[in-house]
């Protein structure tokens, strides 16, 4: 078993916990603000022009809540001493 630097404790607990506040975090920021902005590059037919637009993907809340549920339940799994 691996062990964090100065720590004592095993590096997957580690990762585990800081992926589990990643998930957190991100399920968070999609809850406040559930549209997501991205931009897409496509080229006209029959041209060598390209057209820029920008799209937007809408998050429902519930889906929000559950990557926080996951992102819990992936941090106490962190927090257990066996790993």
């Amino acid at each position: 078993m691996a062990l964090a630097a100065g720590t004592g404790e095993p590096l997957m607990s580690r990762w585990l916990k800081i992926l589990g506040a990643a998930t957190i975090l991100l399920g968070v920021v999609l809850f406040w603000s559930p549209r997501v902005a991205f931009r897409t590059s496509e080229q006209l037919e029959h041209t060598h022009l390209r057209v820029r637009r920008e799209r937007f993907l809408l998050v429902p809340r519930a889906v929000a809540g559950l990557i926080i549920g996951v992102g819990v339940a992936v941090l106490i799994l962190g927090a257990q001493k066996k790993i």
